[in-house]
This record gives structure tokens, C-alpha cells and sequence, in this order.
């Protein structure tokens, strides 16, 4: 079974060698393109096709929700789990708008939607976990923003200004791969 980030087509052979029924699961926001893995079912001649990976989309969910601020002086908080096994670098940017090294391993999927109503000059997001976390932010345009260690503690943390109004996708990632901690996210506006 695929989950809702997966696509799936499964085409069944008749006698005749001609296709007699497909499926497609869509709403993902997974595209078509990319590598796909194939698995031949011997017994009925049924093609799996599954990608290996994908970009992200503002189109897709979130796994711990959505939030919004809308003036600047609110503040948020959320709690989520990191744990993915896959390297946000390679689904969001190596570095960011300042050259900052993006770093960490999560879910292909954002942990947190965020939409700003209005523009920002500034804000700070800010991870509690006790535990070795990353954090990385897409904005509107691809503008990426990364953070790591936060003074002498290993919870991430990003201050940072101009910020746009938008849809923002948030990761909070792991150094290692699998690395399961509870967190809370905090989220102040000025």
C-alpha cells in the first residue's frame, strides 16, 4: 500500500498482452517526473511504478499543521516530532538566502505550514527539544532560510528580516537519520 505522498500504476496483462485496467492516485502533489523503482508481480503480470523522491510542493499538507500570524508583534507555538530519514538539503537548497549550510535529515513532507498575512521585518523561530535539531524554511519565490545550533545549545533557531506574506513550509530536522525527539517550535513576530 502507498501512502498519500505516493503515486501509484498498476496495469494488469490480459491474454491478449493488452492492458485492462490502470489506477492513479492523485491529489498527492507528487508529479510524474524522476526515478522510479519497478517491481514486476510474476503471478499476475502487474507493474508497480513508485518515485524515489520529490520536490516539495505548496500544495501539499503538512504532518503537524498549519498556523498563521498576522500581526507582528504574535507569537505561535507547535509541537511535532523529527525522525525522517531523508536529507532536507536535497529536497530544499544546500545553503541559504545568506549562504547559510542547510543541514539535517526529516520527512520528504513539511513538519509545518505557515502563512504570514502580512510582511514581517522580522522574525525568530526558535526549536526546544533538548536534542540535536536543524531547521529549514521555504518561503514564497524559494527563498530558503536555514538554522542550526543556537549559541551553545543544539536546538536550531533563525532570526532573520524581510520577511514576505505567504506560505512558508518548515522542517525540523535531525543530524542523524532516524532520530526520533518531540519538539516545540516557537515562532515570534516583530
Amino acid at each position: 500500500m502507498i501512502g498519500d505522498r505516493g503515486v501509484l500504476l498498476s496495469a494488469v496483462s490480459s491474454p491478449s498482452g493488452t492492458v485492462s485496467s490502470s489506477q492513479f492516485s492523485q491529489g498527492s502533489g507528487v508529479t510524474l517526473g524522476g526515478v522510479f523503482r519497478v517491481a514486476l508481480g510474476a503471478a499476475c503480470g502487474a507493474i508497480a511504478l513508485l518515485p524515489l523522491g520529490s520536490q516539495p510542493s505548496l500544495a501539499q499538507s503538512s504532518n503537524f499543521g498549519n498556523f498563521e500570524l498576522t500581526s507582528g508583534s504574535q507569537s505561535v507555538s507547535v509541537k511535532g516530532s523529527t525522525g525522517g530519514t531523508t536529507s532536507l538539503p536535497a529536497i530544499t537548497s544546500d545553503v541559504d538566502r545568506d549562504r547559510n549550510k542547510c543541514l539535517g535529515f526529516g520527512d520528504p513532507k513539511p513538519d509545518h505550514m505557515m502563512t504570514l498575512k502580512q510582511g514581517f521585518s522580522q522574525l525568530t523561530l526558535k526549536v526546544e527539544s533538548g536534542k540535536d535539531t536543524t531547521l529549514i524554511v521555504v518561503g514564497p519565490g524559494g527563498v530558503t532560510r536555514c538554522g542550526d545550533d543556537t549559541g551553545n545549545k543544539k536546538d536550531a533557531s533563525i532570526t532573520d528580516s524581510d520577511w514576505a506574506a505567504g506560505t512558508y513550509q518548515i522542517w525540523v530536522g535531525s543530524m542523524e537519520p532516524g532520530m526520533r525527539s518531540n519538539y516545540r517550535l516557537s515562532v515570534q513576530g516583530k
